[in-house]
C-alpha cells in the first residue's frame, strides 16, 4: 500500500487515502491500514464506517471491500481459500451474507450457490426483525429450494450474549428435507 504512513493526517485525509487505497486493491485490512497510518484499529474502523455511510466502501470482517463486488464475492473471496487438487473432495465452503434484506438475502444465496459452495453463513443478528417473523418465509424457501444449509454466525455484535437466550427454545429437532 502506498500512502503517506504518518500519524498526524487528519481524519478526513486519511480516509481519502483508505478510500484510494480500497478502489486500487479492491479491499483493505484493518491491521494494514492501522499499520500504514500509526493509527489504532479502532481508529480504522471509525473511518471505514464514515466512508461506508459516505457510500465509498463496504465493511467487511476486518477490513473493507470495493462497492463493485457483488454480495457474496463481497463477504467470501475465492482467492483465499487454497484449494488443493487432492482435497477437493473433503474440503466444503460456506458463502457469506452480510443479508441486508430478503431480496439481496436470496439472490446471495443463489450467487452463493452458483459459485459452488455448500452452505450459507449468516448473520446471527438481522437487521430487520427476528428471523422467526414471516418477513424471512420466502428466504427460506430458497434455502431449502437451493438446497443450501444455513449457519448463523454469531457472538459478532455488542448486541450478543453467552448468558442470556435468543428467540424460542427449540425442542425438536429441524430436519432438511
Amino acid at each position: 500500500m502506498t500512502t503517506p504512513g504518518r500519524g498526524d493526517v487528519f481524519a478526513e485525509e486519511r480516509q481519502d487515502h483508505i478510500s484510494r487505497i480500497v478502489e486500487e486493491h479492491g479491499r483493505a485490512r484493518v491491521a494494514d491500514l492501522a499499520s500504514t497510518f500509526r493509527v489504532s484499529g479502532v481508529t480504522i474502523r471509525k473511518d471505514l464506517a464514515a466512508l461506508e455511510r459516505q457510500g465509498r466502501v463496504v465493511r467487511t470482517h476486518g477490513g473493507a471491500v470495493t462497492l463493485g463486488r457483488a454480495g457474496a464475492e463481497r463477504a467470501f473471496d475465492l482467492k483465499s481459500i487454497p484449494f488443493q487438487p487432492n482435497t477437493q473432495t473433503r474440503v466444503f465452503g460456506l458463502g457469506q451474507t452480510a443479508l441486508r434484506n430478503v431480496e439481496e438475502g436470496i439472490a446471495d444465496f443463489q450467487r452463493i450457490k452458483e459459485m459452488g459452495f455448500v452452505g450459507v453463513m449468516m448473520p446471527g443478528n438481522p437487521g430487520i426483525s427476528d428471523y422467526d417473523d414471516p418477513i424471512w418465509d420466502p428466504l427460506w424457501r430458497a434455502a431449502v429450494a437451493l438446497e443450501m444449509p444455513i449457519s448463523f454466525h454469531i457472538l459478532t455484535s455488542t448486541q450478543d450474549s453467552l448468558t442470556k437466550q435468543r428467540g424460542p427454545r427449540i425442542i425438536t429437532p429441524v430436519a432438511w428435507g
